[in-house]
């Protein structure tokens, strides 16, 4: 009864402990973020045994309602600035989509499972994966984000096997634009100095 209840919500709160602005992001030993890390891989173990029960919705359940809204969740940091974060999604994501996917039941759908997840869900995620690429932010935070949106696409290129161009013809993106201004930049003068200043 309590693990079908919160069980879902406690493991969204072990991943966003992750992020930014949270002690175990803050920890200068790393010793809290690995505690976390193995509380969430305790956690998914549980979530796996009782995934047929977590598919189904319940009302008791204030934030994530069944595992879909779990994927779901994990689904928008794939693309986090936060590296351990980032990683933790994607790991998440892969181990739990089969459960709410129709017809999947074994690991070695496990693939083919995330591909039909990604492709039904692909505008979405290039907006999660690239969001802030063209913000007035400075230099090293931009580069941060655009280091964190290569490695949501060549996750999804080794691990979901997404075609390229099923990427960068989607109308929202803008990789291939960033990716030209970063090769065509001149380092900036002081930290503070944004491409959007460079470029107007």
């Amino acid at each position: 009864e309590l693990v079908s209840r919160y069980l879902l919500e406690i493991v969204a709160a072990l991943v966003l402990a992750l992020g930014p602005s949270s002690a175990a992001s803050a920890s200068p030993n790393a010793a809290l973020t690995a505690e976390v890390k193995k509380a969430i891989n305790h956690s998914v173990k549980m979530v796996e045994r009782y995934a047929h029960d977590l598919k189904l919705p319940d009302d008791r359940r204030r934030t994530i309602p069944h595992l879909k809204s779990f994927v779901e969740f994990v689904w928008t940091h794939v693309g986090s600035s936060q590296r351990e974060l980032q990683q933790q999604a994607m790991r998440l994501f892969l181990e739990v989509v089969k459960h709410v996917t129709e017809g999947a039941s074994a690991s070695s759908l496990d693939q083919a499972c995330a591909l039909k997840w990604a492709k039904c869900n692909l505008s979405h995620t290039v907006s999660i994966c690239e969001a802030g690429l063209f913000a007035d932010i400075a230099e090293s935070l931009w580069l941060t984000k655009l280091a964190a949106t290569l490695r949501a696409y060549t996750w999804l290129l080794e691990h979901i096997e997404l075609a390229p161009d099923a990427i960068v013809d989607q109308k929202d993106s803008v990789l291939l634009d960033c990716v030209e201004a970063f090769v065509t930049r001149t380092p900036a003068a002081s930290d503070a100095t944004t491409f959007r200043e460079r470029d107007t």
